[in-house]
């Protein structure tokens, strides 16, 4: 692997890709053989993970309307998470840094 990326999105991409690559060898029970389903296993992949780390910001928001303390590390670690799964399937995507930095405000004005 890369040395530690630094904040430019390339740069976290490409340490991205090199930790968790959509290879057989990473993930033995999926069917890899060819792009497009590699592509649809990185679709549905990062997808779980993504609602993983959703669960875990949600489950902080509940304790949080039931009088609890949200547990700010957890919620940075969740969100580090899904950019992580993010920037990883956009790089499936084939997405550029610039591209998805031109989406940006695109996207902005239908959230």
């Amino acid at each position: 692997m890369t040395k530690a990326p630094t904040p430019d999105l390339a740069s976290l991409m490409t340490f991205i890709g090199e930790g968790f690559p959509f290879t057989q060898e990473h993930y033995p029970h999926a069917d890899l053989r060819n792009p497009s389903f590699t592509l649809a296993f990185a679709v549905s992949h990062s997808a779980k993970h993504m609602a993983k780390s959703t669960g875990k910001i949600a489950a902080e928001s509940e304790e949080w309307d039931h009088g609890g303390i949200m547990n700010e590390e957890a919620l940075k670690v969740a969100t580090t998470k899904m950019l992580i799964n993010a920037l990883n399937l956009a790089r499936m995507l084939e997405m550029t840094p610039e591209e998805i930095a031109a989406r940006v405000p695109e996207v902005m004005v239908i959230i």
